[in-house]
């Protein structure tokens, strides 16, 4: 175990990020192999070889799980979060931006996030919302942990086609923000979302 404490150089969280990407275009090519036996052996073999690497130096994480927007990128606020998180192998590939006040995610899954016959699983959906309408409340100044959500699936939310998420807070209530979104896949609606959030008593400054 390795410890690197406070200091993280900017060279080497691009070298990071370079890893989790390339780890999750790997995941996208495995669930989608079609290769002779001899090839998946030694695709296995590297991919040990490389966990086992990779375990020497893990440890706690070298820099914090929540971060200030730097120059404005809603993506580096959670630089682990496992919807946008561009350190985490493990994220789906949604890119947070903002606009008019709105909180924008934008995405195209792969067959990693398949639910029904060439659409993307509704609770990969869900989890979707829960950031994109959590980063509403951010945006508004009134951020705040989910209380309610609610996911409502108008059509099948299609794999390898642009996804538009976008939200707003549509009122607050004493401590209760109360935000709404909708999907579409090009001009078609395929999903609608609404959740009420609980404002953080210590409070959280909006990006700006």
């Amino acid at each position: 175990m390795f410890h690197w404490g406070v200091s993280y150089s900017e060279e080497q969280k691009r070298a990071l990020r370079r890893l989790a990407s390339a780890l999750r275009g790997l995941v996208e090519s495995t669930v989608a192999l079609s290769a002779p036996l001899d090839e998946l052996s030694a695709l296995a073999d590297d991919a040990e070889a490389l966990g086992a690497r990779a375990a020497r130096w893990a440890g706690e994480r070298p820099f914090p799980r929540y971060a200030a927007p730097v120059d404005g990128d809603l993506n580096s606020i959670l630089p682990w979060g496992v919807i946008s998180g561009p350190y985490n192998p493990l994220a789906a590939p949604v890119a947070m931006s903002m606009e008019d006040g709105k909180a924008i995610g934008t995405v195209r899954f792969g067959l990693a996030y398949e639910g029904p016959p060439g659409g993307v699983h509704g609770g990969v959906v869900a989890a979707v919302w829960d950031q994109v309408l959590a980063f509403a409340c951010m945006l508004r100044g009134t951020p705040g942990h989910t209380a309610t959500l609610s996911t409502h699936y108008r059509a099948i939310t299609p794999l390898h086609e642009t996804l538009r998420f976008e939200a707003w807070v549509e009122r607050a209530e004493g401590r209760r923000v109360h935000a709404r979104g909708h999907c579409h896949a090009g001009d078609k609606l395929v999903s609608e979302a609404d959740g009420v959030f609980i404002r953080f008593r210590d409070g959280f400054a909006a990006p700006g």
